[in-house]
């Protein structure tokens, strides 16, 4: 959850020191957060577990 965060607060200041735009900050975070979340992923590899057709048809007739 704290990967999710982490580029916003770096681009916070960047925001309001007007070295980024405003229109640009959601664009720029989902790009940082993107390789963050890839590592966090590889950090807790043991925990994560391989997704099959079955599951994803299961989580979708669930709702």
């Amino acid at each position: 959850m704290r990967v999710m965060f982490a580029p916003l607060l770096l681009l916070f200041p960047l925001l309001r020191l007007d070295v980024v735009r405003a229109d640009s900050v959601i664009a720029l975070e989902q790009l940082a957060m993107l390789p963050l979340m890839f590592l966090a992923m590889l950090r807790r590899r043991g925990g994560v577990r391989r997704l099959t057709v079955t599951d994803v048809v299961a989580v979708m007739s669930s709702r």
